[in-house]
């Protein structure tokens, strides 16, 4: 079956691929239904131009199928394209997954770095933050044992026991919060806190001598309250002491002091007096006010504070360079007062001229007539008080 020449018009075979005459490419191909990519060249077909002939003889001689250039540079491309992005995708996962695991190696190693810089501190904070990687947990309790024993190198015994606490099961951190308390101890009793150093040695009494020291701390502390005037408290830790050192001696000085306490009432010649004994002061009221305040001290089983004062049959007994007098007790009250005695004023009651500065009369003359009562109240250095129904009407100085 011929067809025509679309350029030419001249008849050529239906199976030519190419115009016999003019060598124009045929529009319309055999073997349409093949792949598109591909086209059959036949000997038979050959045009006559020189170049093209040549090409055709050699493809159809190989039978050779040739790719279409576009689509074979389109297929490399989209097969490298796929390749690089495989690549770094499976790079990236490579690269966060080496991080996840390297990480904690990294933080390990800077935490042990600050540990042996004896940042304590930060080590133990970087290996409480790894929990249970590697070693972490023995090198947090180590950071921690470092510190406190930094503390205790330092003298921060009350610092060193806190942190020994937190880990009294390590190593020998028990064996150093009992160091530290014994030295805590002993350094409160050098800086004089009795009481915090006796009740410390009292929790580790059976460590090293700490049993002996703890009845230095009483016997000190006894001393220290039994000066101060507390002699309640001071028995009570002398008698703790079981005669230790001279404590009996201290116990008989007590007793007697303890019979001294309290307010004393009586008279030194004319004069009513008081004595007020609170501890180891000691304060004289006259009729007249607050004579004076002063300390004492025993000695050969006396109270002396300028006067000499003793218990006879329960009354104070006072020795004085012009005679001993004898007092009795008003009270156990130890309160001093310090309010001063008004003088005798006109308009006065008899009770309010007792109370006065002048106080109670040497004597009292008294005269009675249709017209009332009058009396002279005589007090020492010719002083006189008239006192007509009850108030005081004239004062002679």
């Amino acid at each position: 079956m011929k067809i025509d020449c679309h350029i030419c018009k001249k008849n050529i075979p239906e199976e030519s691929v190419f115009c016999n005459f003019c060598g124009t490419k045929v529009k319309k191909q055999r073997d349409a239904g093949r792949n598109e990519n591909f086209s059959t060249i036949n000997v038979e077909a050959t045009p006559p131009i020189e170049s093209l002939t040549t090409l055709s003889v050699e493809l159809n001689k190989s039978n050779v199928k040739v790719a279409t250039p576009s689509v074979q540079n389109r297929g490399l491309h989209s097969s490298r394209t796929i390749i690089i992005t495989s690549s770094i995708i499976i790079l990236l996962i490579g690269v966060s997954i080496g991080a996840v695991f390297a990480i904690p190696y990294l933080r390990y190693n800077h935490a042990e770095s600050q540990l042996n810089k004896n940042e304590f501190d930060k080590a133990i904070k970087g290996f409480a933050a790894l929990k249970d990687f590697k070693d972490s947990t023995q090198m947090l309790n180590e950071a921690i044992y470092l510190k406190g024993r930094s503390y205790l190198d330092n003298k921060d015994y009350k610092q060193a026991i806190d942190v020994f606490s937190g880990i009294n099961e390590f190593m020998d951190s028990s064996e150093l919060i009992m160091e530290a308390k014994y030295l805590t101890a002993k350094q409160e009793r050098e800086d004089n806190n009795l009481e915090s150093a006796r009740l410390i040695l009292e929790e580790i009494k059976n460590y090293k001598d700490s049993s002996q020291l703890l009845k230095k701390s009483y016997y000190q502390e006894a001393l220290s309250v039994y000066e101060n005037g507390d002699f309640k408290e001071a028995k009570e830790l002398f008698e703790s002491l079981g005669g230790y050192n001279d404590s009996k001696t201290y116990l008989t000085n007590i007793s007697f002091m303890e019979t001294l306490q309290g307010t004393w009432g009586g008279y030194v010649f004319n004069n009513y007096n008081k004595w007020i004994i609170s501890g180891w002061d000691i304060s004289r009221g006259e009729d007249n006010g607050i004579g004076y305040m002063t300390k004492g001290y025993i000695s050969e089983g006396k109270f002396v504070s300028g006067f000499t004062f003793s218990i006879e049959n329960g009354q104070l007994i006072q020795e004085a360079a012009n005679g001993t007098f004898k007092f009795d007790r008003l009270s156990y009250s130890t309160t001093v007062q310090t309010t001063k005695k008004k003088d005798p004023q006109l308009g006065m009651t008899p009770e309010e001229v007792k109370a006065s500065t002048w106080g109670k009369p040497n004597d009292i003359n008294r005269t009675t007539t249709k017209y009332g009562t009058s009396e002279q109240w005589v007090y020492s250095h010719n002083r006189y008080i008239y006192i007509d129904d009850g108030l005081v009407t004239a004062i002679q100085d």
